[in-house]
């Protein structure tokens, strides 16, 4: 996922719990840091962070890191830095990809793409799915990692018309469910789950002329919701 390949990156740090994978930059907090993709904002924080492991690697072309304050460019929550997300495009007339892996623990990893260009037209689709059961370092009932199933459906597409205009639109769909058993001080035992239902979609257009100015609109919509129950044996 997103968040594993960020770990190796210098002076980034990510922290995991029960709600995903968190980035800071800069050793400031995760709200700290402003996550982008395709140059557009993302919404979905949770107690202050963007879960990276909704993202997968298949859909992930590269990724732009930029340390110290962007503030005066993207607004408060870049004081640390900036995390752009940059979409992959096709390749080829036609191509299509498929990959399967399976390990320890129940783990499952899925993922297929396809995609395209047809005169103006660049087109790929990604459809992906990551499972894993819980487990317990400890030794008890508590979970040390949650069980989890998370299933993504992404989609990229660029129009190149005359004079300089591009028209691009992208949509992320995510299904993601987490299960865990929290013990409490007190010995009472409760049985945690997680639903998280994610859509971004944008729409937009660009014109760069020869004299290298740069001009754009776009629109963008954002639905996040996150439902948490805590069921106590």
């Amino acid at each position: 996922s997103l968040g594993d390949l960020l770990q190796s990156a210098g002076n980034v740090r990510v922290e995991r719990g029960f709600n995903g994978a968190t980035v800071a930059l800069r050793g400031l907090d995760e709200r700290h840091t402003l996550i982008l993709i395709d140059g557009q904002r993302l919404v979905g924080r949770v107690e202050g962070g963007i879960d990276l492991d909704r993202f997968p690697t298949a859909q992930i072309e590269r990724v732009e890191i930029v340390r110290g304050a962007s503030s005066a460019i993207y607004g408060a929550d870049a004081v640390g830095g900036v995390i752009n997300l940059i979409t992959r495009d096709a390749k080829r007339p036609l191509e299509g990809e498929a990959t399967a892996s399976f390990g320890t623990l129940g783990q499952r990893d899925l993922s297929l793409v396809a995609g395209g260009t047809v005169g103006p037209v660049n087109t790929r689709w990604t459809v992906s799915n990551h499972a894993q059961d819980s487990y317990s370092l400890s030794g008890t009932q508590q979970t040390s990692g949650p069980a989890q199933d998370t299933t993504m459906l992404g989609q990229k597409t660029t129009v190149r018309l005359s004079k300089g205009w591009k028209l691009q639109a992208g949509t992320e769909v995510t299904r993601r469910e987490r299960r865990s058993v929290d013990v409490r001080a007190t010995g009472a035992v409760f049985d945690r789950t997680q639903r998280t239902d994610m859509l971004t979609a944008r729409l937009g257009a660009t014109h760069r002329g020869e004299r290298r100015d740069h001009a754009f609109v776009r629109a963008d919509l954002n639905l996040h919701r996150d439902q948490l129950a805590n069921d106590q044996r």
